[in-house]
């Protein structure tokens, strides 16, 4: 007759004519073989199901604030230089690849990016390929984040500002410490759409989180022309699992909506302050967020 077994141990395995064959102690219990076959199958799999939530755009949590605030972006680094970036006024140009600074990395959409360009328009690409120098609709397999589509410009020049040119017309800053760094993108003194002999103008912001969430921030945003056409939008590629677009409210104060969508809807602004997206101070800015899945947790405390 076979001994019970009460607790494994080298002593227990030389006391007992149990088989213990193709098995594994997990504290005191007796682990089949299969059983880690098993975990190991699960961990995969959780994985697997977060990558798969995080590549679907309607899985991302979209929120808005009109409480926000602009960062002063101190210590920003300055574009100009990078690709056709110039001080003052800057219509239609562009950056060149940037590497985000001190090993930060950013997730869009199951991707992970070490990457990004920007241009004058109010659109960033991530990745290692410039981005071009307008941006108005989605693009198969290609990553932008578009806080501002169409035709725009950033920066004043000095007769603008009546003082100087701009020497940093768009930038960028890290914030916070790892794992919870904000990398933020700027382009001072926004015109929708462009002009360069325009006075009035706001700074827009770009804050993409290590996270993977994204902000996008809104100042004093003033459009020049009448009846100006505009769409606000994320996207991975061109699909309606992989982009979509925000509508702004026509009741003022009213949050906007987030549509996924195989291509980008505008919204018309009027002349003057935009509506649902100017704000005249911090702590009132709008902000538009983007958060993704939580990623799946994998059992812990397991040992084979």
């Amino acid at each position: 007759m076979r001994k019970p077994i009460h607790h494994l141990s080298t002593d227990s395995f030389s006391n007992t004519s149990l088989p213990i064959k193709n098995t594994f102690v997990f504290k005191n219990l007796q682990i089949p073989f299969m059983s880690k076959i098993y975990a190991l199958l699960l961990i995969v799999s959780l994985g697997f199901i977060a990558n798969v939530q995080a590549q679907n755009i309607t899985n991302y949590t979209i929120s808005y604030s009109s409480a926000g605030s602009l960062d002063a972006m101190s210590g920003a680094t300055s574009l100009v230089g990078s690709g056709a970036i110039v001080a003052g006024y800057n219509d239609d140009n562009n950056s060149g690849v940037v590497t985000m600074p001190g090993g930060f990395t950013y997730t869009f959409m199951g991707t992970t990016y070490t990457q990004f360009s920007v241009n004058s328009n109010g659109q960033v690409r991530l990745g290692g390929t410039a981005i071009g120098g307008i941006i108005s609709d989605f693009v198969a397999g290609v990553p932008y984040i578009a806080a501002m589509s169409g035709d725009n410009s950033a920066g004043f020049t000095a007769v603008q500002s009546g003082t100087i040119a701009d020497a940093d017309p768009i930038s960028y800053v890290v914030t916070g410490s790892s794992p919870n760094r904000i990398l933020k993108i700027q382009w001072k003194n926004f015109q929708t759409p462009f002009s360069s002999t325009g006075t009035i103008a706001g700074n827009m912001q770009l804050w993409l989180y290590e996270s993977g969430r994204m902000d996008m921030v809104y100042g004093n945003m003033y459009c020049g022309t009448a009846s100006t056409a505009r769409s606000i939008f994320v996207s991975a590629s061109n699909t309606a699992t992989t982009a979509g677009h925000f509508i702004l409210n026509a009741t003022l104060g009213a949050n906007p909506t987030f549509t996924a969508a195989a291509a980008p809807v505008t919204n018309t602004f009027p002349l003057g302050n935009i509506p649902n997206l100017y704000s005249a101070a911090n702590g009132s800015r709008w902000v538009f967020t983007l958060t993704p899945p939580a990623a799946a947790t994998a059992p812990t405390g397991l040992g084979f």
